[in-house]
């Protein structure tokens, strides 16, 4: 955030960048293509790549404090990122009521042979799957023109097996309607988590008086 636009009033008189801190812990979308050479880049911005990979207790202090564990067991000395390749994130239920993930309860660690955090936790994971449901329809019935006391005599049921989806080519039972998962529109992204904490730096003129604290009027 730059402050010193002509258009600001004072005492935001003179230019000063005060850059906005993110928590370590923090995850955010990035949409580039990445190579070793922009994780490294991207380390040394404080990012780290959420794609499972083991790091050292040691390099990232801050971050181990805050996941340990979380998202499987590590080697030693070392803690596993989360691993968010190919998967859609989902809020914690918590103590949601009535709950929006009702089978929250279940979920499994997402770590190797499914350690790290279970059921109603950050960093769990819920397999996919299809809500229990059923179809009714009205068959056709055919019926004779006469009667056995008051009820008609069937004849016959014709039954017609229709399917009810459409996809992009608006025909039903397309091949592009159906595969191997349940899945919304989608597009691909990287997913980084903040490792390391920003550093503040000001360089604040004499004249202005003194340093500014993020987060409060000067």
């Amino acid at each position: 955030m730059i402050i010193g636009d002509p258009s600001v009033q004072p005492p935001f008189g003179q230019h000063q960048v005060l850059p906005v801190p993110l928590p370590v812990g923090a995850v955010i979308p990035y949409a580039g293509p990445a190579d070793d050479a922009v994780w490294k880049e991207l380390e040394t911005m404080g990012w780290l790549p959420c794609d499972g990979r083991e790091v050292p207790q040691v390099a990232y202090p801050l971050l181990f404090q805050l996941i340990g564990d979380i998202y499987g067991d590590a080697s030693e000395d070392n803690f596993l990122l989360p691993d968010y390749r190919g998967a859609f994130l989902r809020g914690v239920n918590g103590t949601r009521q009535p709950a929006l993930d009702p089978d929250a309860d279940h979920r499994a660690g997402s770590g190797p042979g499914g350690s790290g955090n279970a059921g109603n936790q950050v960093g769990s994971l819920q397999e996919d799957q299809f809500q229990e449901h059923e179809h009714r329809y009205v068959p056709d019935i055919q019926t004779s023109g006469f009667s056995t006391g008051e009820t008609p005599a069937v004849i016959s049921v014709n039954t017609t097996v229709t399917q009810g989806v459409e996809c992009r080519d608006r025909t039903p039972g397309s091949p592009d309607c159906f595969g191997p998962e349940t899945r919304p529109v989608n597009l691909y992204i990287h997913f980084l988590i903040k490792a390391v904490p920003d550093q503040v730096v000001l360089n604040v003129p004499a004249a202005a008086g003194g340093p500014i604290i993020p987060g409060r009027w000067p």
